[in-house]
């Protein structure tokens, strides 16, 4: 294991989840319950899919609110999700993809199971990159690079 893991969460696909340590208790929270509703309630698993995807642009101190003539409004989830480029710019076309789904979730009807998963494998992208440790994948990447295929590991 790459990092410290808080928990596995298996999908119906035998798809293994793991939520990184360092994940916040309010978003593993969101995550454990959209996977209890990816069983049956799959526009419920992506509104909590989608309200993640808030918790961890506010963990990235991207802004809720602006200021317009005077009066504060509220800043759209895309609006969030353009302002995070600058700070996780390799998950944007994650965040949009989970955007989109849980915007259907909260708008269409029709949605199957295998919408719920679609939207729990891009989080699952996103939750790695953010929470996981990223410099330790990146050291081994450029280990396996350098070394161009497997490390060389001592047997016991």
């Amino acid at each position: 294991m790459l990092y410290p893991v808080k928990k596995y969460v298996f999908t119906g696909q035998g798809h293994l989840f793991t939520i990184p340590a360092a994940t916040p208790v309010a978003v593993s929270s969101l995550i454990e319950s959209a996977f209890v509703l990816s069983w049956g309630d799959y526009e419920s698993c992506l509104n909590r899919v989608r309200t993640c995807l808030e918790l961890i642009l506010d963990g990235l101190h991207i802004k809720r609110f602006t200021v317009k003539n005077g009066r504060r409004e509220r800043l759209s989830l895309y609006a969030r999700i353009k302002l995070a480029q600058v700070k996780a710019p390799s998950t944007e076309p994650f965040l949009m993809a989970v955007r989109h789904l849980g915007n259907a979730g909260s708008h269409s009807g029709g949605l199957t199971r295998e919408d719920a998963f679609d939207a729990l494998d891009l989080l699952e992208a996103i939750v790695i990159t953010r929470y996981g440790n990223q410099k330790i994948v990146n050291r081994l990447a450029q280990k396996i690079e350098k070394n161009k295929g497997p490390l060389k590991r001592k047997t016991k």
